[in-house]
C-alpha cells in the first residue's frame, strides 16, 4: 500500500454534499460546523444528494488535499477547494447526461431520467454556484479570489470540451465523413480530453499547490504533469471499459454510448480496418444504447481487437506510466504525483 492509499484511508466513503465527511474527527467536526449545505431540507438538495451518492473515485476531491496538506498548506483551505472541484465536476455530469442522452451513470438511472430534464438543469446549476460558495468561504480573501479564477477558467475549458466532443459527433455518420475527419481522430480526441478531464485537474492539484505556497516555476511544471495525469486516467478508463472492471454489470458501455474512446479513435484513424469493417464498427457506434444488443458489444470488441487497436492502447499506457514516473521523480515536490498515479492506475495491474 503507497503513501496516497494510506491516506485515503481517512477519506474514503464520503457521501452527499460533505463530500469529505469522513476526514478524520477532528477535521470533520471543524468541516461541519462551517459546511451547512447551502440547498437547505429542499427537494434541490435531496435530488443533488441523489447524484453525488452515487460517486465516483473522488479524484478531483482529494487532490488538492493530498498535494496542499502534504506541502503544508492549510487543511481548511484544501478541502473547500477539494470539494467545489468535485461539485464542479459533478455538475458537468448531470448536464453531460442530459446532452448525450444518457439514461444510466455508474449503474444508476442518471439524473434527467429519474427527475426530468428540467429538474436535471436546475441540479446542475445549484451545483456549480454552490461550488463557487465554498470556495468565497475561505477566510483568505485574496487567495480565494484566485482559487475562484482558476477553477472557473478550468470549467470554461470544460464546457469547450464539451462543445468540441458534441460538434465532431458527425464522424459517425458514414464511412464517407468519418475519412474526411480520420487524420483529426486521435489529436481531437486528446483536445477533448485535456480541456474536459485535464482542466479540472489541473484546477484540484495548482490549487493545492498554491494553498501550500509552491513557487510559480514549480506549478507551471507541475500543471503539465497533471495535464498528463488526466490523460492517461482518461486513457486507462477507456482501455478498461472494454478490457476490465470498472464497478459496471456488463463491459463496453462506451460502445453502447457511441463514445470516440481512445481504442475506438486508434482503430478508425488506421488502415488496418478495411472499409467494410469500418462501415460495420461505425454503425454500432451510431446505435442509440437502447438499441445497442450485447451481440453488437461483442462485434465491436472483436473489431477493436482485429485492428490492434487495444494492444496499442495498451503500449500507450505502459509508456506513459514509465514516462510520468521518470518526469515526476526529477522534483522531489512532484514525488506526491507518484503515489497518486500508482493508485489510479492499479487496475491496470493485470494489463500492463
Amino acid at each position: 500500500m503507497n503513501t496516497y492509499q494510506r491516506s485515503l484511508q481517512k477519506w474514503e466513503h464520503p457521501i452527499g454534499v460533505e463530500l469529505l465527511r469522513d476526514f478524520p474527527a477532528e477535521q470533520s467536526r471543524r468541516m461541519e460546523a462551517n459546511s451547512e449545505c447551502a440547498f437547505g431540507n429542499t427537494i434541490l438538495r435531496a435530488m443533488a444528494r441523489r447524484h453525488l451518492e452515487n460517486k465516483g473515485k473522488l479524484l478531483r476531491a482529494h487532490l488538492p488535499l493530498w498535494i496542499g496538506e502534504n506541502l503544508g498548506g492549510a487543511i481548511q483551505h484544501a478541502m473547500h477547494l477539494g470539494v467545489a472541484c468535485e461539485l464542479m465536476h459533478n455538475a458537468t455530469l448531470v448536464h453531460d447526461d442530459i446532452q448525450d442522452g444518457d439514461t444510466h451513470r455508474r449503474g444508476q438511472p442518471t439524473l434527467w431520467k429519474r427527475y426530468g430534464i428540467a429538474q436535471a438543469i436546475n441540479v446542475g446549476d445549484g451545483l456549480f454556484f454552490y461550488a463557487q460558495k465554498r470556495l468565497h468561504e475561505i477566510d483568505d480573501p485574496a487567495l480565494s479570489l484566485e482559487l475562484s479564477k482558476l477553477v472557473s477558467s478550468a470549467l470554461l475549458s470544460t464546457i469547450q470540451g464539451q462543445t468540441l466532443e458534441l460538434d465532431f459527433q458527425e464522424w459517425k455518420s458514414s464511412l464517407e465523413s468519418l475519412k474526411t475527419k480520420q487524420e483529426q481522430l486521435v489529436p481531437t480526441y486528446f483536445e477533448i480530453v485535456r480541456a474536459k478531464t485535464g482542466a479540472l485537474f489541473c484546477a484540484a492539484s495548482l490549487g493545492g499547490a498554491k494553498i501550500a505556497g509552491m513557487p510559480q516555476a514549480l506549478r507551471d511544471t507541475l500543471r503539465d504533469l497533471t495535464l498528463e495525469l488526466g490523460e492517461l486516467f482518461q486513457v486507462q478508463d477507456d482501455y478498461l471499459d472494454l478490457v476490465g472492471d470498472k464497478g459496471r454489470t456488463s463491459k463496453a458501455n462506451d460502445i453502447a454510448e457511441g463514445k470516440l474512446s481512445y481504442p475506438v479513435a486508434r482503430a478508425l484513424s488506421q488502415s488496418n480496418l478495411g472499409d467494410a469493417s469500418m462501415s460495420e464498427l461505425i454503425a454500432i457506434l451510431s446505435l442509440s444504447r437502447e438499441q445497442t444488443r450485447s451481440e453488437d458489444r461483442s462485434k465491436a470488441l472483436e473489431l477493436l481487437e482485429d485492428s490492434g487497436s487495444l494492444k496499442d492502447t495498451q503500449a500507450w499506457l505502459q509508456r506513459r506510466v514509465d514516462d510520468f514516473g521518470e518526469k515526476a521523480s526529477r522534483e522531489s515536490s512532484f514525488e506526491l504525483l507518484l503515489g497518486l498515479a500508482e493508485y489510479m492506475v492499479a487496475p491496470l495491474a493485470d494489463f500492463l
